[in-house]
Formats: C-alpha cells, structure tokens, sequence
C-alpha cells in the first residue's frame, strides 16, 4: 500500500517513512540541479539569504524540456543524484527533508540524511513523460539564466489517479501497471506493437480510424490520434491518405512502365518479322 504524503514533510514525517516504502507525493516541491545547487550553497556560505525556504522542502533533482502547449512543463525525467552529492549536506543542514532523483548517493550525503531526518526518493529514469503529467503548475522562481536547470517551483497532485504504482524488489524499483502487472518497459513494448499494427490496417484501406482503434483494443480516440502521431508524425487519416496516394501512383507508374515494355516488345517482334521477310526476298 503506498503512502500518501504531502509537502511541506516535516523532519518527523521524513523520520517514519522506511526505506522500500512506496510513496504518492502531491503539494509543492522545487526543482534544481547541480548548477542551482552549487549557487545555493554559496549563497549559504556567505550567510546570505535563499531564493526559496528549503525547510521541510521537497527538492527534484531535474531539468524539464521546454512545455508544449496545453502543458505545465515538458517531460521532466529524474537527473542522477550523485552530481548533487558535493551540496546536498549543506542544504540538508539548512532544513531540506526531501530530495527526489536516481541512482545512489554518497556516504556524506546519507550521514546527513540520518543526522537531520531527511529523505532520499527514488524516481524511475526513462518516464519523464510520464512524470510530468503529474505537475499541474510550474512557475520559474530563481536562475532563469540556467534555463533548464533554473528553480522551478512546481505544483504536483493527481498521481493517485495514475494507473501506474512503484514496485520494489530488494534495491530494484519497477514502475507497473496496476490493472495488467505489467511493467513499464512491457507498456512500452506492447503499446507499440498496437500502433504497428494500427498503421498495417490503414494501408488495407477496410477499416475507419475508428474501427481500428477498436480493433487495436483502444478506447478513446483522441488519444490513438495523439500517440499516433507522435511515432509516425502524422494523424491516421492524413498517415492513410499520404500513403494510398503514394501506393496509387507507385502503381501506376508500374503499369505505364510494363506498358512501354509491350509497345518496345511489339515494336520489337514487328522490326524481327521485316528483317525475317526481307531475308526471303
């Protein structure tokens, strides 16, 4: 059963999470990578003060691609931990009680986790899309000039809704599926099998857009559209059109070349036949 937590996580709420608990994060969390942490950290060292309040804070380890329309922010994947390593004792001892990215972390950094009651979670690497569809605001707070590694401050909820939970065996995690079992990887795989044979059923010109999303097992119809033309770069209909129209004339210069070939062949066998005449005469 995983464990639903909210921000701000206090040091006493830090403290009662085990390691190997599955959490459902929602509430306000910042972004920052090494570059920000690095500017942190002097900042500290000179007594100066924090472009944000890092107690009881959550800090994501990631750089977002840039948001597409619709979007909060792009896909926003975890960044490996251990780049952070060099800073994140400082920030800890400043009041930090949650740090989220991949990979493990140093000694230092796990000596001040338990001195301070801090936490470090694991995010999974390769699901940034996935990830980022659980940020609902995200809003640049400090270091616009770091671009992808500026403070974010992001507002994340819903994850609940996901059919997605984390699943620990020993010091591995997996992402599944919680309706099939099925891990990430096999999502990925079997999804893309469906959208392979999406597109073979187009070009039998049979079947509608929408009798092949049924066939293919999927439901909803903006959606096959939105994954379709994310892998082929085109919607299945304008896919289908480009493709029987290239196929029609692919066809028909097939025929204008046989064609040709039965006028030069008869033109041959008449040229062959004067030759044949006037050899008798």
């Amino acid at each position: 059963m995983a464990i639903k937590v909210t921000t701000p996580l206090s040091r006493e709420d830090a403290r009662k999470l085990k390691s190997g608990d599955s959490v459902l994060l929602s509430g306000v969390i910042y972004t920052a990578r090494d570059a920000a942490h690095k500017r942190l950290c002097e900042l500290v060292a000179e007594g100066k003060e924090l472009p944000l309040d890092v107690k009881d804070a959550v800090i994501y380890f990631v750089g977002p691609t840039p948001a597409k329309p619709g979007q909060a922010i792009g896909s926003a994947g975890p960044t490996t931990a251990y780049r952070m390593d060099a800073y994140s004792p400082t920030l800890i001892r400043e009041g930090l009680t949650g740090m989220i990215g991949k990979g493990k972390r140093g000694p230092e950094v796990i000596e001040a986790m338990k001195e301070c009651g801090c936490v470090y979670f694991g995010a999974i690497g390769g699901a940034g899309a996935l990830l980022s569809s659980c940020v609902k605001k995200a809003e640049i707070i400090a270091y616009e000039d770091l671009g992808a590694e500026a403070i974010r401050r992001l507002e994340i909820t819903g994850i609940v809704d996901e059919p997605w939970h984390f699943r620990y065996v020993g010091t591995e995690v997996s992402l599944d599926m919680k309706d099939s079992g099925l891990c990430l990887e096999e999502y990925l795989g079997a999804e893309s099998a469906t959208f392979e044979k999406a597109k073979a059923l187009l070009l039998e010109d049979k079947y509608t857009a929408h009798e092949i999303m049924i066939r293919c097992g999927m439901k909803d119809l903006p959606t096959f559209y939105h994954g379709f033309a994310k892998r082929y770069g085109s919607t299945p209909t304008k896919y289908k059109q480009e493709n029987l129209k290239k196929n029609k004339q692919e066809k028909s210069l097939y025929i204008c070349i046989i064609n040709n070939y039965n006028l030069l062949f008869l033109h041959c066998l008449h040229h062959l036949h004067n030759m044949d005449y006037y050899s008798h005469i």
